[in-house]
């Protein structure tokens, strides 16, 4: 079955052209990952979801005839030089793919207003989903035994930040690392999101929690899920996906609409991811207007 790639990250296509070869890693309704014999991982993701680092979009709306395709955890992919990417009974070709490749934003000014930053956290809380970081600025203890550590541990991190206690955030940091559900844990989400803000251009985050970043994605390789460890390399190399920039370009505006619109496309993340990118999102901005002030 004939397919398009409708967009995908300059960087796959420049990974892909030339020829390439591997295996599907994961199925998944909205997803298939593929891992390439170097044991690189990148995701092909239906029409409506979002670009980013190492995603090609596809004209499809869904994977759910998945195994009718002979797409399975094992069946083999290759790239050849007709610029057709083939995987099972599925030829997607990518020879006039938009090219997708946007650099972070600049890190928000501290004039944005307090208040609408307290908007987005009140939709974390009503808009987010339970299990990991949601009552994250919440004083009452989420029930969930996960959220709770998730919730203690990442408050230690945060605090150590604030206070320029750089090697204790990392080793409080390197403790979140694959806790949690899923296919990329809370933890792992959480920590992309704060490493993610370290690299904002203009930020007041030193070289040192750039490192720390690099540190984190680099224990992962053995301590959490392949797309988890994809993910954390992903932000230790200053890329997120789009909706993640929209939100901290969304800040700067200083517009309570645009700010609470881009925030809801984060929070539509996976299952539990939005909300725990947002959580990191907003804790680690504050983090840094607080290192500004000190």
């Amino acid at each position: 079955m004939k397919g398009t790639i409708i967009s995908s990250d300059v960087r796959l296509l420049d990974r892909w052209n030339g020829g390439l070869q591997g295996e599907v890693h994961s199925v998944y309704s909205g997803a298939i990952y593929l891992r390439d014999n170097h044991g690189r991982l990148a995701c092909l993701t239906t029409a409506e979801q979002h670009d980013g680092p190492w995603i090609a979009r596809i004209d499809r709306t869904s994977f759910a005839d998945a195994a009718e395709l002979g797409l399975r955890q094992g069946t083999a992919f290759f790239v050849n030089d007709s610029s057709a990417l083939h995987c099972g009974r599925l030829e997607l070709a990518f020879s006039h793919s938009r090219k997708w490749d946007r650099p972070l934003p600049v890190f928000p000014p501290m004039t944005v207003s307090t208040a609408i930053l307290s908007t987005a956290k009140e939709l974390l809380l009503s808009d987010g989903n339970d299990g990991g970081y949601k009552y994250f600025f919440q004083h009452k203890e989420p029930a969930d035994l996960f959220a709770t550590a998730l919730r203690q541990r990442g408050q230690l991190l945060l605090t150590a930040l604030r206070h320029s206690r750089f090697a204790e955030a990392k080793t409080h940091g390197l403790s979140l690392i694959g806790l949690g559900h899923g296919l990329t844990p809370s933890g792992d989400d959480f920590l992309a999101a704060l490493i993610t803000v370290f690299h904002l251009p203009g930020g007041p985050f030193p070289e040192e929690c750039r490192q720390i970043g690099q540190c984190w994605a680099t224990a992962a390789d053995s301590t959490t899920t392949t797309v988890g460890a994809l993910l954390l390399h992903t932000a230790a190399e200053g890329r997120a996906r789009e909706p993640v920039s929209e939100f901290i370009a969304a800040l700067a505006t200083n517009q309570t609409e645009a700010i609470l619109q881009a925030a809801r496309q984060v929070l539509a993340f996976g299952s539990c991811s939005g909300t725990d990118w947002l959580a990191g999102l907003i804790a680690g901005v504050e983090a840094g207007w607080e290192l500004i002030h000190r």
